[in-house]
């Protein structure tokens, strides 16, 4: 079955952040870091549950909003110098993608 193109995207991101997190400091991974990876998979378990009820936009508002808030956490982990400046752009430009492609996908089910 082919998977929608934010979703696959947005699944790497999740890999991606993985393999991030096992480098944080223990006593971020458990808190922040797993915040983090919460919120990731919220995301995604919302992305998913879109495809059920095509006609809504109830989930993929609920997705924006919790985009938001990863895009605060994610400031927060650069601030707190847990990631590089080269990953926090890596992080932030692919929020950004999947941000546009969200965005794309309620604009279309509101007309």
């Amino acid at each position: 079955m082919k998977e929608l193109k934010i979703i696959n995207d947005f699944y790497n991101l999740l890999k991606w952040y993985g393999n991030l997190l096992s480098k944080f400091p223990r006593n971020h991974r458990y808190a922040l870091g797993l915040r983090i990876e919460n919120t990731l998979y919220d995301i995604l378990e919302l992305l998913i549950g879109q495809k059920a009820q095509p006609r809504s936009t109830q989930l993929l508002s609920k997705a924006s909003v919790k985009l938001d808030m990863l895009r605060f956490l994610v400031r927060l982990t650069f601030e707190l110098k847990l990631i590089s400046p080269a990953q926090h752009h890596a992080f932030v430009e692919q929020i950004d993608n999947i941000g546009k492609q969200l965005g794309g996908w309620l604009r279309s089910l509101q007309r």
